[in-house]
């Protein structure tokens, strides 16, 4: 058959826009003719589309791309079969097509006998890159990579399965996103995924962990999630959050979050976007989080107890205050309140690092009880205390300034009533007297206490 290439081969080729392969005219027909573009280990870099147009052809080896080592397809567009049944073919080797335009495409999957080796994703336009069909183990034959080149990349699977075969892996480099929507990742044996980016998942059973779940715990395959990595769980129905150890950040978005049982950690943070429901209530997980909560949404705690436990500054902040059933601080870097004010209603275990106010405050339920509190950890800022109406009420507030701990007791006679609230701040007045008053320099109050009372009465 006569063949017309255009043979990269170890070289480099670079197009700032189509490539247009065809072989008829009005006057000529060459219905066996073999229009190529060929690459061995180099590369061709195509701006806008790579389009085949044979449209007396009759075989899909007419219209081929033919990698014969580790070269890389780059395109800004994409690959267009527009012959006779829109027949083509992609004969992968060790090569690799890379998606890397700036403008939304449908990537061609299982489209005649298209096969691609390595699948990588670069594509930057907000509406991303999209499957055309699912990726089975014997049209993607190697890796898929998402934003390994270009940061800010994303790939949506359009809810199509996608299999890989052994050995392989799929990869969100950090700042780019795979939208899996409902899909379920199945990978061959001693498959990887591994996620420095963003992966979003609608699958209603969770991110991981059983057959049914985003990443298919068929054959075991290693999951690695990154340390800039999120996985958002992004269903409009109910969906399972699953209990993992090795989160990053988790992010809530749209319908009900039921959390799985068990304990959940993040090394950074949990963002409750707003739609969302965090329903702890269920299995009441323990829950540790070492960067910052947003809640913009519903949060239910449960009974499992949340603890933050960051080395570094940490943060409660959003559009809707929380209430903590049990809250332990237990972060060396300090918990500030940016915006907002929160409650607890069961128990505030204090063992490390202070929680900073503000101009709000932690306020505590009249059923609140409060664990641990020294020198180490306390409330720096407004603390509000509800009184019930009982007999020989007592409360104690942790509180403190900057750098001292100076906790207030208060302690009731009689029977309270009224169910009213307690405010509690304090705040270090200045420095020793004057050495000419003759006072002690080493034995002086310079520490101002302020409770103030809202609606206790009865004693």
């Amino acid at each position: 058959l006569a063949t017309s290439s255009i043979a990269v081969g170890a070289g480099a080729l670079t197009v700032g826009g189509n490539v247009n392969f065809n072989n008829a005219s009005a006057t000529v027909t060459n219905t066996n003719r073999i229009v190529q573009l060929t690459i061995s280990t180099g590369s061709a870099t195509v701006d806008g589309n790579i389009i085949f147009n044979c449209v007396n052809a009759t075989l899909a080896a007419a219209q081929r791309i033919v990698f014969s080592g580790a070269g890389q397809l780059n395109i800004g567009g994409n690959i267009l079969f527009q012959g006779v049944g829109s027949l083509g073919v992609i004969t992968p080797s060790t090569g690799a097509v890379n998606f890397n335009g700036s403008d939304a495409v449908t990537i061609p999957i299982g489209v005649s006998s298209v096969t691609y080796n390595n699948l990588k994703i670069n594509n930057t336009n907000t509406s991303g890159a999209t499957l055309s069909a699912a990726i089975t183990a014997t049209n993607v034959t190697g890796n898929l990579l998402v934003g390994d080149e270009n940061s800010g990349s994303l790939l949506n699977t359009n809810n199509l399965a996608i299999t890989l075969a052994a050995s392989k892996t799929l990869t969100i480099a950090a700042g780019s996103t795979l939208n899996a929507g409902t899909s379920s990742i199945t990978f061959g044996t001693t498959g990887t995924a591994t996620v420095n980016g963003v992966f979003k998942t609608a699958d209603l059973d969770g991110f991981s962990g059983a057959a049914t779940t985003s990443i298919n715990s068929t054959n075991t395959p290693t999951i690695s999630l990154g340390a800039n990595s999120v996985v958002e769980y992004t269903a409009t129905a109910t969906q399972i959050v699953t209990a993992r150890s090795d989160y990053a950040s988790v992010t809530l978005t749209g319908g009900s979050k039921t959390i799985a049982a068990g304990t959940v950690t993040l090394s950074k943070n949990l963002s409750i976007n707003s739609g969302a429901t965090y329903n702890g209530s269920t299995n009441n997980p323990v829950v540790n989080i070492g960067g910052d909560f947003s809640n913009g949404g519903t949060f239910t705690q449960g009974s499992g107890q949340l603890t933050f436990n960051g080395t570094a500054a940490q943060s409660i902040s959003g559009t809707n205050a929380p209430t903590f059933t049990s809250l332990r601080m237990n972060g060396t870097g300090g918990l500030s309140l940016s915006g907002l004010s929160i409650t607890v209603s069961g128990t505030l275990t204090l063992t490390a690092g202070k929680i900073t106010t503000g101009a709000n405050r932690v306020v505590l339920n009249a059923a609140a009880t409060v664990s641990g509190g020294g020198s180490s950890s306390y409330v720096f800022g407004n603390l509000r205390y509800n009184v019930s109406n009982a007999a020989s009420v007592s409360r104690t507030a942790p509180i403190g300034d900057a750098s001292v701990y100076a906790p207030v007791v208060i302690a009731f006679t009689g029977t309270t009533s009224g169910s009213g609230y307690l405010d509690f701040t304090t705040m270090q007045l200045g420095s020793a007297p004057d050495v000419a008053s003759g006072l002690s320099q080493t034995k002086y109050v310079n520490r101002k206490w302020t409770v103030s009372n809202t609606g206790v009465a009865g004693f």
